[in-house]
């Protein structure tokens, strides 16, 4: 077992549990319990609600017994400026507690604890940026933040076109992918590095070391041509001054919409793999790697569903082998598909829109959980885990019309129980559920 491997099954938050082979997973028709208590605070800004998830639904096709929430959690919910679209927890002043950074259409927001006062890491002027990820892009011991932009105005601007149908030069930095260096102040911007300026529409973001240096590599798909339509590439990252050297992983290969991306050795050769959620063909696939360098990568189907998006890669059984859990955010329902064999498991097949999916061990149990968030329906609800492979859902926030995009699994507050993080799209919010 390499390296890899061994750090993405044996990390807590890789460890996840399902619905058994055969269920019918987690079913809405199923009456909830629902208790709820809410407490303003002393910051116009700031709200905290606690909610207790009600446990409801039908595994394997008897009926789940309704029963008390093992995990609480308080919401914290920041409005701002922009529509929010990704997000993540990094220390960006160097005080060593984790900040919340929320990523708008032009602008990068970070809200500095201890009294989540906002700040504006990088303003693009502009749009749209789409999605981001936190690395240490390098390797100076901070951590850093890569940004893919979903609009590129610079694209548009150099193509060719008649005289009398020139554009104006767009006034912000030219890139498709960036990463902005962690400076520990909040003070003035951080600086932006240019990875990339030819892929367009850019809806996933992933980091791993894809080329076995010990380094963490960007992972970045492309919706849009000219250049790089329905593609994946990756860039070295800490290798000096200049633009990284982009290397492909499919060129027009992907299935129409490139969503999201994970990083994992699905099939343990001990060279890290890509996955890939595709709504435009409705496909979650893998992506592996030849024995050399410079062979290419072949493509290898683990599912279709409608609306697919999101992928992660988790030990969903606790056999030892890694499995895929998939949303379907652009169409309805949460799965997972046992490696290698990828037999579909419902968690949870009535849920429209879950395009927000992160994987960890809510409860501290010892296995993984999973939390989902729908923008249509306004539902966080996150799956427990028995430990056996089944799962019983339990809601976090339905009562706030709170849209959502993109979620992170990150302690935020250093207390050792794993926050929620979510990105609240059209809500123009980062919310933070404080896992008690």
């Amino acid at each position: 077992m390499n390296a890899n491997e061994k750090a993405a099954l044996d990390r807590p938050k890789l460890r996840l549990m399902s619905a058994g082979p055969g269920s019918a997973g987690v079913s809405p028709a199923k009456s909830w319990r629902w208790l709820a208590g809410c407490a303003g605070s002393a910051s116009s800004r700031f709200s905290t609600c606690l909610f207790f998830g009600a446990v409801f639904g039908a595994i394997c096709g008897e009926a789940v017994s309704a029963e008390p929430t093992p995990s609480r959690f308080e919401r914290h919910a920041f409005p701002l400026p922009e529509s929010i679209w990704s997000v993540e927890a990094i220390d960006v002043n160097g005080d060593a507690k984790r900040d919340l950074v929320a990523m708008g259409v032009t602008k990068v927001f970070a809200l500095v604890a201890p009294d989540w006062k906002e700040q504006v890491l990088v303003d693009t002027r502009e749009g749209k940026m789409l999605y981001c990820v936190a690395l240490d892009a390098d390797a100076d011991g901070d951590i850093d933040l890569a940004l893919g932009r979903y609009q590129i105005p610079w694209i548009e601007f150099r193509q060719p076109r008649p005289q009398a149908k020139q554009l104006a030069e767009p006034g912000g930095p030219d890139f498709s992918v960036a990463w902005i260096e962690n400076t520990r102040r909040t003070d003035k911007p951080w600086p932006l590095h240019v990875v990339d300026r030819e892929l367009n529409g850019i809806h996933g973001l992933a980091v791993g070391d894809v080329n076995g240096d010990g380094q963490p590599d960007v992972i970045s798909d492309s919706i849009s041509g000219p250049a790089f339509p329905n593609s994946v590439v990756w860039f070295a990252t800490a290798r000096g001054a200049g633009e990284p050297t982009r290397h492909i992983v499919t060129h027009k290969g992907a299935d129409g919409r490139p969503h999201y991306l994970d990083f994992a050795d699905l099939d343990r050769d001990g060279k890290g793999d890509v996955l890939l959620g595709d709504s435009g063909g409705g496909t979650f696939t893998w992506w592996s790697r030849g024995a050399r360098a410079t062979d290419g990568w072949t493509k290898h189907a683990i599912a279709q569903e409608k609306g697919a998006t999101n992928i992660k890669a988790a030990d969903v059984d606790g056999d030892g082998t890694l499995d895929v859990v998939g949303t379907c955010g652009h169409g309805r329902g949460v799965f997972w598909f046992k490696g290698a064999t990828w037999t579909k498991h419902e968690i949870d097949s009535a849920l429209a829109t879950p395009h927000a999916l992160a994987v960890t061990d809510i409860d501290r149990d010892g296995d993984m959980d999973v939390a989902v968030a729908s923008y249509t329906t306004f539902v966080v609800r996150w799956y427990e885990n028995d430990g056996r492979g089944f799962f019983t859902a339990h809601d976090i926030d339905t009562t706030n019309r709170q849209q959502a995009y993109d979620m992170k699994a990150i302690d935020v507050d250093g207390d050792d129980r794993v926050d929620l993080v979510l990105a609240g799209r059209e809500s123009k919010n980062c919310v933070w559920y404080r896992n008690r």
